[in-house]
């Protein structure tokens, strides 16, 4: 096993929390209980408190969603806790779940779980984050569906706890069938019209990728449409082959301010797809100035793209632009920018262009390292414009 421990820091940085799993000594999820190893630190490493912690239900009774340290040195898990002590399936039925969320808050007294249930109604949650917001609260953010399917995305939903454990507020915040419409086909189009009828219109394949709170408590959550196909031919003489597709598409970015309104939600379309894992596709946030940048490669065909036209597919390896969405944070105004063709930079093709090689160099402008052939790599500076 490998990555047996995961590192965790509060808001200012002042605390870190090193955790891990023991390995259990009865190999039976009903009845074996995970101890979960914690460690918390100060902003000189100095040891605050180390426990092994007894999880107070079984294995299969619940499931670890995300860990948090505050900025008091508390520690934090977040955890699904299943209803059923038979069962882990997420659903009674296909409108009814199944679990509840429970909110886990340790500070090294010998075991004591403080324990905050969260209550969401019916709704599955897909993927969840936990974030401490200021000295008084953690905030909790993620995806939610409205029946049993992982794949696909509903609405957003957020709550707020005190560093007592006392619920404070819950949200949820449903995704418009306007934005599920935007850069998609008619079919498609036709479908979300009728799903819609029945409440049941949502968002396919998306997953969360970040999750930002600033220094007011507001959240920018960030999805990314991504799934991987599987296709296999069978030859006359009996073999097969097998190989996979990856899709990285459209962006849903959601802006929600520190009073719990949502401020905007914008669709950023976008199709990628490749052969051999991420490749040069998916995306690179950037904040300045007030606003938000996703850098990613696209097609050439998509300069022009207006929100009835379905996006011409990139393939990982191939030449394109490298495009920003330009978003304002204040008010979620979105600009196209295209920055420059792989092909022709400053007269000069490149290859092998990733957005993880995007790095930051101050708050307007960043480098990426590119491959120019001949063994010879070479740094480009992309100043953005104020």
């Amino acid at each position: 096993m490998v990555n047996k421990f995961d590192f965790q820091f509060s808001k200012n940085d002042d605390k870190l929390l090193v955790h891990y799993r023991l390995k259990p000594q009865i190999k039976n999820d009903s009845k074996s209980y995970d101890i979960i190893g914690m460690h918390v630190f100060g902003k000189n490493l100095e040891p605050i408190w180390d426990e092994e912690v007894t999880m107070p239900y079984t294995e299969k009774k619940m499931n670890n969603l995300d860990y948090s340290v505050d900025g008091q040195g508390n520690a934090y898990i977040l955890t699904t806790v299943y209803d059923d002590e038979t069962t882990d399936d997420k659903k009674r039925n296909d409108n009814n779940a199944n679990y509840h969320i429970e909110l886990l808050k340790m500070s090294g007294r010998a075991n004591k779980i403080v324990i905050t249930p969260v209550t969401l109604g019916n709704k599955f949650i897909n993927k969840v984050y936990l974030f401490e917001v200021s000295d008084s609260y953690m905030i909790c953010a993620g995806f939610y569906n409205n029946v049993n399917n992982r794949n696909a995305v509903d609405g957003i939903f957020t709550f707020k706890l005190t560093k007592e454990g006392d619920l404070l507020d819950s949200r949820s915040y449903e995704i418009p069938l306007e934005v599920l419409n935007m850069y998609v086909s008619e079919r498609a189009q036709r479908r979300n019209e009728k799903k819609e009828e029945k409440d049941r219109a949502e968002f396919e394949e998306l997953e969360l990728r970040e999750l930002f709170v600033d220094e007011n408590g507001g959240i920018l959550l960030i999805g990314e449409q991504h799934y991987i196909q599987t296709h296999t031919y069978y030859y006359s003489n009996g073999t097969m082959r097998t190989y996979y597709t990856y899709h990285y598409n459209d962006l849903l970015v959601t802006k929600i301010n520190g009073s719990g309104q949502l401020e905007w939600m914008r669709k950023l379309p976008k199709r990628q797809t490749g052969t051999s894992g991420r490749g040069s596709m998916s995306y690179k946030h950037m904040a300045a100035d007030g606003s938000h940048y996703f850098l990613f490669l696209d097609n050439e065909r998509n300069l022009e793209l207006t929100p009835d036209r379905f996006p011409a597919v990139y393939n990982d390896g191939a030449e394109g632009f490298l495009t920003a969405y330009k978003v304002s944070d204040a008010s979620g105004n979105v600009d196209k920018v295209s920055i420059t063709s792989t092909r022709d930079v400053l007269g000069l093709p490149v290859y092998q262009f990733q957005t993880s090689r995007i790095l930051p160099v101050d708050k307007n402008s960043f480098v990426v390292e590119v491959y120019k052939k001949k063994k010879q790599d070479v740094l480009i500076r992309v100043d953005l414009a104020k």
